[in-house]
């Protein structure tokens, strides 16, 4: 009797961070895509995957040290992400946890101390998120602040 195993699509466990400056504009890097029927570039917030055994909060405050240089405090998760994603390597289930980072200053200055192949950083306030028309992930992100601030943002 032979046994055949199913093809699952890997999980890959991610921690993302929604850095909002005092005037409630968003952090995001900017990537070159990858995907060979896309082009041009595309906009995250920062973060990367979790290291083995590590916990998400740990994660996101890894990762805003590497991607932005901030040692600020993180806050509290927000929203839990899961979408199908395909990588250079193939598709991988993500799995996203994003967390909140409440910052006093008004766009204070950021750079990237990781390998990521970040091009460049921006703060984008919440009505250039809602009319641009380059690629922001994760889908949704404008309507998710818009709540959120909505909501009072802390």
């Amino acid at each position: 009797m032979s046994h055949h195993s199913v093809a699952t699509t890997p999980i890959r466990r991610v921690a993302r961070l929604v850095v909002l400056d005092a005037s409630d504009s968003v952090l995001m890097v900017r990537y070159t895509e990858y995907r060979l029927n896309r082009s041009g570039s595309f906009w995250a917030t920062p973060g990367g995957e979790l290291e083995p055994g590590e916990q998400p909060r740990d994660a996101a405050i890894r990762e805003l040290h590497e991607e932005t240089g901030l040692s600020t405090t993180v806050g509290r998760k927000l929203w839990q992400k899961t979408f199908r994603f395909e990588l250079p390597r193939g598709f991988v289930v993500q799995e996203e946890q994003y967390f909140l980072v409440r910052l006093a200053a008004v766009s204070p200055p950021v750079h990237n101390s990781s390998s990521e192949a970040i091009l460049e950083h921006r703060w984008w306030p919440l009505e250039e998120l809602e009319s641009t028309t380059e690629v922001i992930y994760p889908d949704g992100l404008a309507e998710d602040l818009h709540a959120l601030l909505a909501g009072g943002g802390t």
